[in-house]
């Protein structure tokens, strides 16, 4: 993978990341979108993590497994902190 697909890769996490913030803060008084939405980010981050190994041909059980699992984690956080 060259340098610049590198680069691409990484602007497209970030503006994943980024949209993200910016609907949670546009939704801050309203909870339950502010899960929706971290909910798309997070399933933006797993498919954008499984499509990057994929693309550098290092995609395995075990990776797609982590993303879940931080996605996951990162899930159950904000719904334990938003809908107390």
């Amino acid at each position: 993978m060259t340098s610049k697909e590198h680069l691409l890769h990484y602007l497209i996490l970030f503006l994943i990341l980024t949209l993200g913030l910016v609907g949670f803060v546009v939704f801050r008084f309203r909870p339950q979108l502010q899960l929706l939405v971290v909910g798309l980010t997070v399933g933006g981050y797993i498919l954008w993590g499984i499509a990057h190994h994929y693309t550098e041909e290092r995609l395995r059980w075990e990776v797609v497994g982590e993303y879940i699992l931080v996605g996951v984690l990162v899930f159950v956080m904000f719904a334990l902190t938003l809908l107390r």
